[in-house]
């Protein structure tokens, strides 16, 4: 079985794995053995003191290499390691993003919890699909565009102000941009696959700009300074919807949300009346803000006629009041109509006062 020795122990290689997390490595050139392991396909060298990557050049095979929570400031000594298909380099002290031109393979990157101002160099990671860069300090969402496998991009914990720079990610799945200075939904009518997007912890007083974005499922917004439900009308498919902790006084603007399973309205001013809500099952309150909308209509039905035909519509309007619908049209109303603008108040009617 092959293995190394690192302080005097040895640890084996298991299935093609190599486990050195939390050995208080500083060295790696100190691993030894470490270099003749070139059929190596996982090395974890997480949880260590490691400032420098070395030594690994002749892991041609390596497919997973974890660095996570090390000493790292600057990414190189990876140019040899073309196969890799997954990185982890999170939480450690890197500055700027380079020394990844050759790994074209490269599926999975974390560089979360870093110090990157700036998103550059990751032109050539045209096979990508899941890049985590929360916990650094952008400005700016850019650098991106050559990505366009990506599915799952995550950002966060920075001064990022504006969506944009997204354009290009058509197989974008899940986006998440976490407590950021994000005043605005914009910037996301390409991504038609979204499925989960999250954008709690800014500054978004307003639902909109998610007209395009059928096929999402989950949506988290808590954190935020929302006043009022609604723009969630095209988000027929959505299962999951957070709104914790916002300005919400008044539940409507659900009555689209017929696949709806979950629904968080905690921390937020729903008045007494409703308050009870917030524990009831999603599709308990998805039934309460249809019903409500319902009860907003003026009118059930107003006719529009022309002259000839108001014996026809006396005659219905008859029927349907039986009914015990609301219906308009001139004549019961005429008392309403005197000293108003009749061109406003018949918008009004025929509008969006009826259903």
């Amino acid at each position: 079985m092959p293995f190394v020795i690192y302080k005097g122990i040895t640890h084996n290689v298991k299935k093609g794995r190599l486990a050195l997390n939390n050995e208080g490595i500083s060295d790696i050139s100190k691993i030894q053995g470490l270099k003749e392991l070139v059929k190596l396909q996982e090395l974890d060298l997480s949880e260590n003191k490691i400032s420098e990557i070395k030594g690994l050049e002749t892991l041609v095979d390596l497919k997973d290499l974890n660095f996570d929570r090390n000493r790292i400031s600057v990414i190189k000594g990876l140019e040899k390691l073309t196969k890799l298909q997954k990185l982890n380099l999170g939480s450690n002290k890197i500055e700027e993003i380079n020394g990844l031109g050759t790994l074209t393979n490269l599926r999975i990157l974390n560089l979360s919890s870093n110090e990157i101002s700036k998103i550059k160099g990751l032109d050539t990671l045209v096979n990508l699909q899941e890049l985590d860069l929360y916990g650094n300090q952008f400005r700016e969402i850019e650098g991106l565009e050559a990505l366009i496998k990506l599915q799952n991009l995550q950002l966060g914990h920075g001064n990022i102000a504006e969506i944009k720079g997204l354009e290009t990610l058509t197989e974008l799945q899940t986006l998440s941009i976490q407590f950021c200075n994000i005043s605005e939904i914009k910037g996301l009518d390409s991504l038609t696959n979204l499925r989960e997007l999250k954008l709690f912890g800014n500054l978004i007083s307003e639902i909109k700009g998610l007209e395009k974005l059928t096929k999402l499922q989950k949506l988290t917004l808590s954190y935020s300074k929302i006043s009022e439900i609604k723009g969630l009308e095209a988000l027929t498919e959505l299962k999951e919807l957070d709104l914790w902790y916002n300005n919400i006084s008044e539940i409507k603007g659900l009555e689209a949300l017929a696949e709806l399973c979950s629904l968080n309205l905690k921390k937020n001013p729903i008045k007494n009346e409703e308050y009870y809500l917030i524990k009831e099952s999603a599709q308990e309150v998805v039934k309460y803000s249809r019903m409500k909308k319902q009860k907003e209509f003026e009118f059930d039905f107003a006719f529009s006629f022309a002259g000839e035909d108001r014996e026809i519509v006396v005659k219905l309007y008859n029927s349907l009041i039986k009914r015990r619908f609301k219906v308009f049209y001139d004549e019961p109303f005429e008392w309403d109509l005197v000293g108003k603008d009749l061109s406003d108040r018949f918008k009004e009617v025929y509008g969006k006062n009826s259903k």
